[in-house]
């Protein structure tokens, strides 16, 4: 290897980048080939999905209208597993008439709240608690074996 061809003063040029548009004008079959396919792949996409949600039909169809069909034919205790077609009523009379305690929409209303400000009391705690931790080792020494 010679110290010229390390040091060249000739600028480089880029690697020419081919231009889709500019090859596909230029050889016709070729672009009509890409169009097949991409038509192809689009079409078996769709299939695919179509072959998806159809088995996500099935399988529903069968686990519930199994899951009724078994019970009907006391097969499936339905004290423990009720039909599907009960829970559906029962969710339907709910939704209209509500329940012993009120509104369903009231009792959500109810239990999202709980669950949010559980949710922040947990966290200001938990902060608090590993501050303290944090800070104190003799603390640190007592609640270790309770915490762990």
């Amino acid at each position: 290897m010679n110290w010229d061809s390390l040091t060249r003063t000739e600028p480089m040029q880029p690697d020419r980048v081919a231009d889709p548009a500019h090859e596909s004008a230029a050889d016709p079959d070729q672009a009509a080939s890409e169009l097949q396919i991409a038509m192809a792949d689009r079409r078996r996409r769709r299939r695919r999905r179509l072959i998806v949600w159809a088995a996500r039909i099935v399988t529903f169809v069968v686990f519930f209208g199994g899951w009724q069909l078994l019970a009907d034919a006391k097969i499936v205790d339905p004290f423990f597993w009720g039909k599907p077609s009960g829970i559906v009523t029962q969710l339907k009379d709910w939704v209209n008439n509500g329940t012993q305690y009120g509104s369903l929409w009231l009792q959500i209303w109810t239990t999202m709240k709980e669950a949010l400000l559980g949710f922040v009391y947990g966290v200001i705690a938990g902060v608090v608690v590993g501050v303290l931790l944090g800070e104190s080792e003799f603390l640190t020494d007592v609640l270790s074996p309770y915490i762990k």
